[in-house]
């Protein structure tokens, strides 16, 4: 009978909770994973109208202005860290 019951509003929620409570990520959000996604799929070279249409956003542009600078921020921290630097944190 699998799939054809629907879930129950929360399950995703809950599900989520459970598994960042087993791996210890106690600060991770489940709308952290959506970002994390977005990122992933910038970085491989995903094209911009995919990555928004997966987001359910308008407008590409929305995505751009909120995840596209954390691919340009991982590439610093990579290059940072090839060079011997110590990455700082976002905003500082």
């Amino acid at each position: 009978m699998s799939g054809k019951v629907p879930w129950r509003p929360d399950y995703a929620s809950l599900a989520f909770h459970r598994l960042r409570q087993e791996l210890g990520l106690r600060s991770v959000r489940l709308h952290d994973v959506r970002h994390f996604n977005a990122t992933l799929l910038l970085a491989a070279g995903t094209d911009i109208r995919t990555v928004s249409g997966r987001l359910g956003h308008t407008d590409a542009s929305t995505t751009l202005d909120i995840d596209a600078h954390r691919v340009l921020q991982a590439a610093k921290a990579i290059g940072a860290a090839f060079d011997g630097d110590r990455p700082t944190a976002p905003g500082r």
